[in-house]
């Protein structure tokens, strides 16, 4: 039981740290294609 907690806990990290990087990489598009080329 304490090994399955174990790995509940870092899959729901790594859930955590997907979602935070799929943000940053959407607001860095948004923001590179708003941005004024040149």
């Amino acid at each position: 039981m304490n090994e399955a907690r174990k790995y509940y806990i870092q899959f729901a990290g790594l859930q955590v740290l997907i979602k935070y990087s799929a943000e940053t990489l959407y607001r860095i598009k948004r923001f590179v294609r708003l941005a004024p080329h040149g």
